[in-house]
């Protein structure tokens, strides 16, 4: 039976702060949560930036922020992708030091060239979701709001698919969750990539 987890990033205990990292304001930052957790094309800022402590950038491949999708460094990116192709879109993302004092930008909005960054990350919006959730097995609720969709899940239950699961993936049953497939975390662990709590969810097929 092919094993699936759900995938996590786990906060660096040496920080004081809530998060590893934290998203710098900008233009339609109040939105960029809810189009980044869907799979519909939206207008997309160019670079994303934030500001990051140090301590887990770049030791961190995936580091624990204040946004609700997944940012992952551009390593993790590449080794997932020549495990198995997955449809996704990707916004560039630039750790900036969180002990530089000052102003980051320059009048113009130019990132000065004295604050130390670290631009090897990106943010991954996934562009569909997989048809895997066992609505037979699973134990879950309506939802109060909208009938027709699933609501609270207390047993979570994937059905393996014929060609087996993409190594990394949602379902439109859990959008907050993140999965990735047993080869993927295999090859995740093989080149010691950090940061990454990995919960194993229950496979039929």
């Amino acid at each position: 039976m092919e094993k699936v987890y759900k995938i996590n990033s786990v906060k660096n205990p040496k920080v004081d702060t809530d998060y590893d990292a934290y998203c710098n304001e900008f233009d339609g930052k109040e939105i960029i949560g809810s189009n980044m957790i869907g799979v519909r094309d939206y207008d997309k800022p160019k670079m994303l930036y934030f500001t990051a402590d140090f301590l887990s950038i770049p030791d961190s491949d995936f580091p624990f922020t204040d946004v609700s999708f997944p940012i992952i460094s551009n390593r993790m990116f590449s080794i997932l992708k020549n495990v198995k192709q997955f449809d996704c879109d990707i916004i560039p993302v630039c750790m900036l030091d969180d002990s530089f004092i000052g102003n980051q930008f320059d009048r113009k909005g130019k990132l000065k060239e004295e604050v130390p960054s670290n631009c090897n990350y990106l943010a991954l919006q996934f562009k569909s979701c997989e048809n895997v959730f066992d609505y037979s097995n699973s134990d879950f609720t309506k939802s109060l709001i909208f009938p027709e969709k699933v609501g609270t899940i207390k047993r979570l239950v994937l059905k393996v698919p014929k060609d087996g699961f993409k190594p990394l993936f949602k379902i439109k049953e859990a959008m907050e969750y993140v999965f990735v497939s047993e080869k993927a975390k295999q090859a995740l662990e093989l080149n010691n990539i950090k940061g990454c709590a990995f919960e194993e969810i229950e496979t039929l097929t």
